[in-house]
């Protein structure tokens, strides 16, 4: 039977499936995939049923491992294909952020997470000390009321139009910064993009 082993820990290796599914009747030649912390795997067994029976949501290393029949959709070459597309898509977007002349990032529970090398240009400030404190401590002190109701109602959703707050620069200038976008929020965190009004 043609077995999909999944969720594995990133450090498994294929000594460590192999002793895994010994006892099942593990064929030799069977595939290892990493991706994102996690690995899985296209293998075949003599006791596939069994396999599955045992092991299906055991734990290994803090990882509940899914073990299940596999289906010719997830083959080993297709696996592999969209493990490689989706590794290149991550990487063009990690290459647009990280040129892109927008102020782009994250913010979630009042803190700035993922910020991109424009913040650093503009501000001054380094991207980890502009995570280490919340976000409305750089904030003009008359735009922070403004700024925090903003805030609130893109984390609801709503559109941000034409909104001009002023951060405060390493030098102790302030900056101009536009917000101009549609926020999305996903598991407690808001997507946003900004424009720098003021020339570096």
């Amino acid at each position: 039977m043609r077995l999909y082993a999944g969720n594995l820990p990133e450090t498994t290796t294929k000594q460590d499936l192999h002793n895994m599914f010994a006892k099942y009747g593990i064929l030799s030649d069977f595939s290892l995939t990493k991706y994102n912390k996690r690995a899985f795997s296209i293998l075949h067994v003599d006791a596939g049923a069994l396999a599955i029976l045992e092991l299906e949501g055991k734990e290994i290393s803090g990882s509940s491992i899914k073990v299940a029949q596999a289906v010719d959709r997830y083959s080993s070459k297709k696996l592999e294909d969209i493990t490689v597309k989706i590794r290149d898509l991550e990487n063009d977007f990690k290459n647009i952020f990280e040129i892109s002349n927008l102020l782009l990032g994250t913010v979630e529970s009042g803190y700035f997470v993922e910020l991109n090398p424009k913040w650093t240009l503009y501000l001054g400030w380094t991207l980890d000390e502009l995570r280490r404190v919340p976000f409305l401590s750089f904030v003009h002190p008359e735009d922070k009321e403004i700024t925090d109701k903003v805030h609130l109602e893109a984390r609801s959703g709503s559109d941000i139009k034409d909104f001009v707050n002023r951060y405060v620069t390493r030098e102790g200038e302030y900056k101009r910064i536009k917000w101009n976008s549609s926020s999305i929020v996903k598991n407690g965190k808001t997507y946003f993009q900004a424009e720098a009004c003021d020339d570096i």
